[in-house]
């Protein structure tokens, strides 16, 4: 566990508990009956009472969720039907607990507020500073009311994350009557395999083959239930009969043993329960230090439940992929389904392209096979050794390397599997799925005009957003900012203070009778070298304040102190701490950017280029002004101002590659 994670968790419920124990601690220490009120006392005591047993029932519960995840964790490894039943249990506790952690803390912290609340109109004479204090103890309880108020009305949310939503698919069920061949040869090559012949086919252009169990939402508005594959014609135009067979043997092999309640059933909801835990965190998170220590802890919970099943997830998925390509191998050959694999994933550039320009609007061609056909046509091979290291795309799992897959057959990668694999494109292999379709080039034409108007909505949706996102920030708009003098005249000015203490004990030492102290001499001596010292900073300060910081333009940030400008593009992301009135400013970059050069020395810049972590920090001390106004902007503002220059210009670069 990160440290972060386990300070969420356990340091913050240990911490409010043992507030709870110095309280009541506070109360008994030294007091007689005399000394108090007696109901004031016991609503004191009543009060952290329950306080202490909300941070103690907050602190249990952080310890039940990490027994039970890696009890949970280490069980799972027995089998794959263990992993489902264990993950089942707890998919249905974890949002208890994530809930009781919330409501635990929550009013825990509570009650200890109120406890202190009685405690100051006991104990002091009320004022207008016990007012004021009084008034932010209570608001402080008043966030806390409305993080719990709000937990609760989400709770619906909270246990939903944890349902399976169905997959949103472009493409065509067919039935019996328009793919009466195709239904024929699945039936033929589940029975093979001795697997389960699949509730409906699905083609379709975008994806490549996979099945899944889990429901089905198809554009055209059918919902599907029971197994279903997606038979893609894209690929399947560019593909022998033998390979076609090894493929779809792969998919179907899924649909045998506990595949068809792990693979099947368990991989989407296991993927939607991380999406939904990410978006629940999202909408119920906020900045303050309430939601930190309030929410934090039962969020890092429910992540830290997900993260220690990954590796035991990523481990059967492993075996079951091996297990299904062995099944493909059996439905046709070990050589064909190699040969598959590699093929696919030389295809995928080609067709991702035809697929890109539909999402640009640009591709108004009938067929798309027919035109990713024309296209490959003339090469005379696909490079598919390229591919030994990639992956299969697949919408609800991953796959091992096609190297790895590949081994695990026995197949030797020599030079008749690698002609095989990179065989130009064929009128054979082009037609030879047509004997499966009642009317093959209607259905592809079909396929591609739904997948036009489907994707080119969802294009120009994007686009519109993109283009809304990019005007944010206009063209000419530039601002330029400079480092404030408050610093300078603190340093100055302390420096000054010194300086004259300095003096006044100087004269003192010459003019006292006898020979002066080590003492004074060492005060002065010393007074005086900080004195030095805090008028040399001031003045290094002030040099800082002749030239300005740094100068935000639309796409780029430009500075003295830097070489070349920071292009908006190469950053990544933008994170700010703020120490005492000093901001540091990470903008983290590319890992394929090329950082600046700083050019001022280590004691005299305010922006360092850190290039072992990749980023550029900006070290504002004291006040930041923007040049021409002298308007003082705060750091929150600052940080907002360059997260919305940075969307615009990620927004720009987005649009063009849609464009291009």
């Amino acid at each position: 566990m990160k440290n972060k994670g386990f300070l969420y968790i356990f340091v913050i419920p240990v911490l409010i508990t043992l507030y709870g124990f110095f309280q009541l601690y506070r109360m008994s220490d030294g007091l007689s009956p005399s000394d108090y009120d007696y109901n004031e006392m016991a609503l004191r005591h009543f009060l952290s009472t329950i306080g202490l047993i909300s941070s103690l029932l907050s602190l249990f519960i952080s310890g039940a969720a990490m027994a039970l995840c890696r009890y949970s964790t280490t069980v799972a490894r027995k089998s794959q039907n263990t992993l489902v039943i264990m993950f089942n249990r707890c998919r249905k506790v974890f949002p208890f607990m994530m809930l009781g952690q919330i409501v635990f803390c929550g009013l825990s912290i509570i009650f200890y507020a109120f406890s202190e609340i009685a405690w100051i109109v006991s104990a002091f004479e009320m004022d207008a500073g016990s007012y004021k204090l009084l008034t932010l103890i209570g608001m402080g309880v008043l966030g806390v009311l409305w993080i719990l108020i709000k937990s609760l009305i989400n709770i619906k949310n909270c246990f939903a994350m944890f349902q399976p939503t169905p997959s949103l698919v472009i493409g065509h069920n067919v039935s019996e009557q328009q793919a009466a061949g195709l239904w024929q040869w699945v039936r033929e090559l589940a029975a093979k395999i001795n697997a389960v012949i699949p509730d409906n086919i699905v083609v379709g252009m975008e994806e490549c083959f996979y099945v899944t169990a889990n429901s089905v939402q198809l554009v055209d508005g059918e919902h599907l239930t029971g197994n279903t594959l997606y038979f893609p014609v894209t690929y399947a135009r560019f593909m022998s009969e033998d390979e076609i067979a090894a493929v779809v043997g792969h998919e179907l092999g899924h649909f045998t043993g506990q595949d068809t309640q792990y693979s099947l059933r368990f991989t989407p909801l296991y993927s939607g329960l991380q999406n939904s835990l990410e978006q629940v965190a999202i909408k119920a998170m906020g900045n303050s230090w309430i939601d930190n220590i309030v929410i934090y802890p039962a969020l890092y919970i429910g992540n830290y439940f997900l993260k220690n099943l990954d590796e035991t997830v990523n481990y059967w998925s492993r075996i079951r992929e091996h297990a299904a390509d062995a099944v493909g191998a059996k439905a046709s050959s070990e050589q064909a389904f190699s040969s598959a694999l590699l093929r696919i994933c030389a295809l995928s550039d080609d067709i991702s392209q035809q697929i890109h320009r539909l999402y640009q609007g640009k591709f108004n061609d009938p067929d798309l096979a027919a035109t990713v056909f024309e296209a490959l046509k003339s090469r005379e091979t696909i490079d598919a050794k390229a591919q030994l290291e990639n992956s299969t795309t697949h919408p609800l799992d991953s796959h091992p390397p096609t190297s790895l897959r590949i081994a695990a057959l026995n197949v030797q990668v020599d030079d008749a599997l690698l002609i095989q694999a990179s065989r130009p494109v064929s009128e054979h292999d082009y037609h030879n799925m047509d004997k499966w379709f009642a009317d093959p080039q209607g259905l592809c034409q079909q396929l591609t005009q739904a997948l036009k108007k489907e994707l080119g909505e969802q294009g120009e949706q994007i686009r519109k957003e993109l283009e809304a996102v990019s005007q944010i920030v206009a063209p000419e708009e530039t601002l330029t900012f400079r480092l404030g003098k408050k610093n300078v005249w603190f340093m100055g000015g302390f420096a000054m203070v010194l300086f004259i203490i300095a003096a006044w004990v100087t004269s003192l030492i010459f003019s006292g009778p006898g020979a002066a102290g080590s003492t004074q001499v060492k005060v002065a001596a010393w007074t005086a070298g900080f004195s030095l010292f805090f008028a040399l900073a001031s003045v290094a300060m002030y040099r800082k304040t002749l030239q300005p910081l740094f100068t935000l333009s639309n796409d780029s940030i430009l500075s003295v102190q830097l070489n070349k400008p920071v292009m908006l593009v190469d950053i990544e992301d933008i994170s700010m701490r703020v120490i005492q009135s000093n901001c540091y400013l990470d903008l983290i970059m590319r890992e394929d950017a090329e950082l600046p050069i700083s050019l001022l020395g280590r004691f005299s810049r305010s922006i360092a280029v850190v290039t072992k972590k990749h980023k550029i920090t900006m070290i504002i001390a004291g006040t930041l002004l923007k040049e021409g106004c002298n308007e003082k902007i705060s750091f929150d503002e600052l940080y907002e101002l360059l997260a919305k220059y940075l969307q615009a210009a990620h927004a720009r670069r987005v649009l063009i590659e849609l464009n291009s």
